[in-house]
């Protein structure tokens, strides 16, 4: 299974039907781009021109714009190749989430998904999409690999190390590991993945966006305490 599969599908909530992990998009943004590196399609790497920054600048490169024979991967594909003057993965990423771009690829990847048999597509409900997982096993496997290498301590494969960057992306942890096992599983993730250079470039990205809306609202409360 890709990544962008697995990640969406660990996303449906049981009850609820719905999506929820927090930022999902990006999730999806970053799932893709780790299936075109496992499949030697794109690299991405530090600008080596870069001296100084606050946050590491990677740049992307299309290494083979053959066909994947997946629609979600050559989608994203073409995707890179359009917005070739956006060569970082921080401006691919601003582009992506644009509304017009992240609900045409949501589209393909429900299309997908729903060709393989692993969901049903719902309907909305409250304006949020509605998702059945139609092979619940495939997910209970998924989350049984991911217990395997958390807290049995078992060697995890390249994929699973990318899969376990994008989880620990905005606390989404949580929301598939029980309470109690949250500690052991955190330390886990972090040694794994520390120099997986994905998942902290879009959590520095959130990072960032959270900051300017906290001061955003700051200065607000402070214009209107002095009205």
């Amino acid at each position: 299974m890709m990544l962008i599969e697995q990640i969406f599908l660990l996303g449906i909530n049981e009850k609820s039907k719905k999506i929820f992990f927090d930022w999902e998009d990006f999730l999806f943004y970053g799932a893709i781009m780790m299936d075109l590196v496992l499949r030697d399609k794109i690299s991405i790497k530090k600008d080596q021109r870069e001296r100084k920054s606050t946050m590491t600048r990677l740049r992307i490169e299309i290494l083979n714009k053959d066909s994947t024979d997946n629609t979600i991967l050559d989608k994203m594909l073409q995707f890179i190749e359009i917005n070739s003057e956006k060569d970082t993965f921080i401006d691919l990423l601003t582009e992506f989430v644009k509304r017009s771009n992240y609900s045409d690829f949501r589209e393909v990847i429900i299309s997908k998904l729903e060709s393989l048999g692993f969901i049903k597509y719902l309907g909305k409900k409250r304006f949020k999409r509605r998702y059945q997982v139609t092979k619940p096993a495939l997910k209970t496997k998924i989350l049984d690999e991911i217990n395997a290498v958390l807290l049995d301590n078992q060697e995890p494969t390249k994929e699973l190390i990318f899969l376990l960057s994008l989880l620990r992306i905005e606390y989404n942890l949580p929301k598939i590991i029980p309470k109690k096992f949250l500690m052991i599983a955190g330390e886990r993730i972090v040694k794994l993945a520390e120099h997986e250079p994905i998942g902290w470039q879009i959590q520095g990205v959130i990072d960032r966006m959270n900051q300017t809306a906290e001061d955003f609202a700051e200065d607000l409360a402070d214009n209107l305490y002095d009205m």
